[in-house]
């Protein structure tokens, strides 16, 4: 591993394709063997039973409470919880009664990283939460109000939501106008390098020397894949620049070793220019753990962003 790292650092100009696509198939083995299998997309209502319904065929699923008064929606609408990497059940249950408590449902949908290494992938999947969306709210009598709640890389699932509701307003429009508020918790949103540096982190959060090395061979692949990079780019300009005009909460740990301060000022930035934005970094707190460190300022913190958004 430590001679990778060095012909990584020293002769990466001098290196093959050849060899580039041998360390393109490390990685994505890596990534295969680190993947969470996500064949679920749930909606949650702890007072009421479930329907669950198979969302076309790509083994997403959709669970609704069955005897909701408006068709499967909550009382007050339904929040779009988009996790960190890897997070467990119990502390994405965290999250969903939050919400349960300020009377909405939970749409529950776990990114991978293989969303975010072939994105194309990732808008397909996206493309599937946001038919989802269009269903639930079909099936009651009005549209109801969603929030979106994204944390570390679920900020960049919703970049690909974002992404599908702009090239596809006539598809679209409908959920995009329901989105009464989003929180953005933890975003790793910056240049190619730093998005490469968080992956790195994400996948050997323990180890700096197989985080360097899964960073550059990152890069690697994106040195080759042209219209990734391409798309990358577009999907960091819609997120800071093209997301819905609603009340929204961002927030961060300062000792977060995955924030990039520049890219998330410039993102708060963008974003207050739109909307009333609540901004919140944390002295002491760990990545994507704000909830956890500070539950009672968070929960107060999204009960106001509620109020703010008349759910």
């Amino acid at each position: 591993m430590l001679l990778l790292v060095i012909a990584l650092e020293n002769n990466a100009s001098l290196l093959s394709l050849k060899q580039v696509v041998v360390f393109k198939n490390m990685l994505l083995n890596q990534l295969s063997n680190r993947l969470v299998k996500i064949n679920c997309c749930s909606v949650h209502d702890g007072i009421t039973g479930f329907t669950q319904y198979s969302c076309c065929n790509t083994g997403i699923q959709v669970r609704h409470a069955s005897n909701s008064s408006n068709g499967g929606l909550g009382r007050k609408g339904i929040v779009v919880i988009l996790p960190w990497l890897n997070a467990p059940k119990p502390a994405i249950k965290k999250y969903e009664d939050l919400y349960q408590r300020h009377g909405l449902q939970s749409l529950v949908y776990q990114a991978n990283l293989k969303d975010f290494i072939f994105p194309k992938s990732g808008l397909q999947r996206s493309a599937v939460i946001l038919d989802s969306l269009m269903m639930m709210s079909e099936s009651g009598n009005d549209h109801a109000k969603i929030v979106i709640h994204s944390s570390s890389v679920g900020c960049y699932f919703y970049a690909l939501m974002l992404h599908q509701m702009k090239n596809h307003p006539e598809t679209y429009q409908i959920v995009r106008d329901s989105i009464a508020a989003q929180v953005c918790d933890s975003p790793v949103v910056g240049t190619l390098n730093e998005m490469a540096y968080g992956v790195g982190k994400m996948l050997s959060p323990k180890s700096q020397l197989l985080a360097s090395l899964y960073s550059r061979l990152c890069l690697m692949y994106f040195s080759f894949a042209k219209d990734t990079v391409s798309l990358y780019d577009e999907l960091i300009d819609t997120f800071k620049h093209h997301a819905p005009s609603a009340p929204s909460m961002i927030c961060a740990a300062e000792d977060d070793p995955m924030q990039i301060p520049q890219a998330y000022q410039e993102l708060h930035t963008s974003w207050e220019k739109r909307s009333t934005v609540t901004e919140k970094k944390w002295k002491q707190s760990q990545h994507a753990q704000n909830l956890r460190y500070h539950p009672e300022e968070y929960e107060k913190m999204v009960k106001e962003l509620l109020k703010d958004a008349k759910i």
